[in-house]
C-alpha cells in the first residue's frame, strides 16, 4: 500500500539522512506548507531550481564554501507505524 505522500530531503553531505532512514526511534519534521508539491518529480525540481541555489547562497555567505546536493533521500512509507510525523506550519519555513 502507497504512502499518501513521500519524504523528500536533500544533502550535501548526508550526516543527517542516516537518523531518517533507520537511526533515529522517532522523526518529527516540522515543515512549512510552501513545502508540499504535487508528486515526487516536482519535489525533485523544487530542490534543484530552488532550495539549492538558496543554499548554495546561504553557505557561501556562512563558511566561504558552496553547497551541493549530493544524496537525496525519498521516504514513501515506513515500516514501524507512527515512527515519522510531519507537522505542517501555514508559514514559510526554510527553503
Amino acid at each position: 500500500m502507497r504512502s499518501p505522500g513521500a519524504l523528500l530531503a536533500a544533502s550535501m553531505g548526508g550526516s543527517q539522512l542516516g537518523p531518517y532512514v533507520s537511526g533515529a526511534g522517532r522523526v518529527i519534521r516540522v515543515v512549512g506548507t510552501q513545502k508540499i508539491v504535487s508528486d515526487i518529480g516536482e519535489g525533485l525540481r523544487g530542490i534543484g531550481e530552488y532550495a539549492f541555489p538558496v543554499e548554495d547562497a546561504r553557505a557561501q555567505a556562512a563558511y566561504g564554501v558552496h553547497s551541493g546536493v549530493n544524496k537525496i533521500l525519498i521516504i514513501d512509507r515506513e515500516l514501524t507505524p507512527g515512527r515519522i510525523t510531519v507537522v505542517f506550519v501555514d508559514e514559510v519555513l526554510g527553503f
